[in-house]
């Protein structure tokens, strides 16, 4: 039911967004796209493949991944993540890394929920500062957003800080209520409660490795290759913007892609970000839509070429253990 809401949602913005431009504006604009800033954009993307590869390897605490080996993986994981309607990409990632590097399921769910935590964090502290420097600049006040976002990083740093002791309590919660109902005794249920074990075992496991302050400092660099990866964009296209300008236009579409709100490819629901965050700073309602169709359209270009490395890279290496 959810994915054929967000596919009519996404059909829906889609629609609304292209009766309002000729489409072939938005053609016209990727042909006209500087080679060079695209190729450095895509370097930028890739960089931050690359950085997620890292935070992910130090996450897993269970064995030691090769560069080499996990980087295909969160290739594939940021394609379906892109691709899929609602984050059910998400489940990639777990289910590859348990087939192909025999990583436990809860382990893998463990490091993918620490990892988006530590990716919230460090976009709204981003998004806080450009807002705080930018809210001038503003053509409508979002005063009350700058308190939302602080009182958003605090729960984040509190939930990232006690997430074990957190983690326990909701398991202990929830064995409570299915003994109330009496639904203690379901296979299903069971299986909820000692997977949800596993997990809080493994973040505190990762926790005691003391590897989180490393992780926040990968999840900086990832951040800062996306927003570099918009500036590099932005000057293909000769709009020259100053980067806190660029990180606040980057922000909104970044938190609409962590909703679970995705229609297929993001289609419609990216670019509302986009056209909203540039509409804030005074860009006409049709620039905005053109650009933001253009920047998705680079977008899934990138993520499909990382993608399609990613799965010829896994075939091969399962060809490789079946030959030895």
């Amino acid at each position: 039911m959810k994915i054929i809401i967000s596919a009519f949602l996404a059909i829906i913005l889609a629609s609304v967004l292209l009766s309002q431009i000729r489409i072939e504006d938005i053609s016209k604009l990727i042909t006209k796209f500087s080679i060079p800033y695209a190729l450095g954009a895509f370097f930028m993307w890739s960089a931050t493949y690359f950085f997620r590869t890292v935070r992910f390897q130090v996450l897993i605490c269970s064995k030691r991944i090769e560069i080499k080996n996990l980087f295909p993986i969160i290739s594939v994981h940021n394609f379906f993540i892109n691709i899929l309607p609602i984050r059910m990409g998400e489940i990639s990632y777990i289910y590859i890394l348990k087939k192909n590097q025999n990583v436990k399921i809860s382990e893998g769910m463990a490091t993918l929920l620490i990892a988006r935590v530590c990716d919230s964090l460090i976009m709204s502290i981003f998004f806080f500062i450009s807002l705080m420097i930018m809210r001038e600049r503003l053509i409508i006040s979002l005063s009350n957003v700058i308190y939302i976002v602080i009182a958003f990083v605090l729960i984040v740093v509190i939930f990232l800080l006690y997430m074990p002791s957190l983690g326990t309590k909701s398991i202990k919660i929830f064995e409570f209520l299915f003994q109330k109902l009496k639904i203690e005794n379901y296979e299903i249920f069971k299986l909820f409660i000692m997977k949800g074990q596993e997990i809080i075992n493994n973040i505190h496991q990762i926790q005691s490795y003391g590897t989180f302050p490393f992780t926040i400092l990968l999840t900086v660099a990832i951040w800062v290759t996306i927003y570099l990866t918009s500036y590099l964009w932005l000057i293909g296209i000769k709009l020259y913007l100053d980067i806190w300008t660029v990180i606040f236009i980057t922000t909104f579409p970044g938190i609409i892609a962590t909703l679970p709100i995705q229609g297929l490819a993001g289609i419609g629901t990216v670019e509302v970000g986009w056209v909203a965050a540039l509409m804030m700073l005074g860009i006409t309602k049709e620039q905005a839509i053109i650009l933001g169709f253009c920047f998705h359209f680079l977008a899934l270009v990138y993520t499909s070429i990382l993608g399609l490395y990613g799965v010829v890279a896994i075939r091969y290496k399962n060809v490789e253990k079946l030959s030895k």
